[in-house]
């Protein structure tokens, strides 16, 4: 009999283990920050950025040749584009 109950033991014992470890893993990625995912969407925002930009410059620059260069006014003119990283957030309203 010993020995069973021994093995009952080891088994609950294994099992709250790896019963805890899954719920801290699922739940780490909301609750702990990762800085390289972070990182690399931070990266990917200011690469998209920076290619908006270039890419209004070209079309400015086109429609600047297009109706003359000479002319006043066009100079002051910018456009500002704002990109914002999409979530995913997810609500239910009843």
């Amino acid at each position: 009999m010993h020995d069973a109950a021994q093995k009952s033991r080891l088994t609950t014992s294994l099992f709250t283990t790896v019963a805890l470890f899954a719920v801290f893993t699922v739940a780490a990625q909301g609750l702990l920050p990762c800085p390289a995912i972070d990182d690399a969407q931070r990266r990917a925002l200011l690469e998209e950025r920076s290619r908006l930009r270039r890419r209004l410059q070209e079309q400015n620059d086109l429609k600047r040749e297009k109706s003359g260069s000479g002319q006043e006014g066009n100079e002051d003119k910018k456009v500002v584009v704002v990109v914002m990283p999409r979530r995913n957030n997810i609500s239910i309203n009843e």
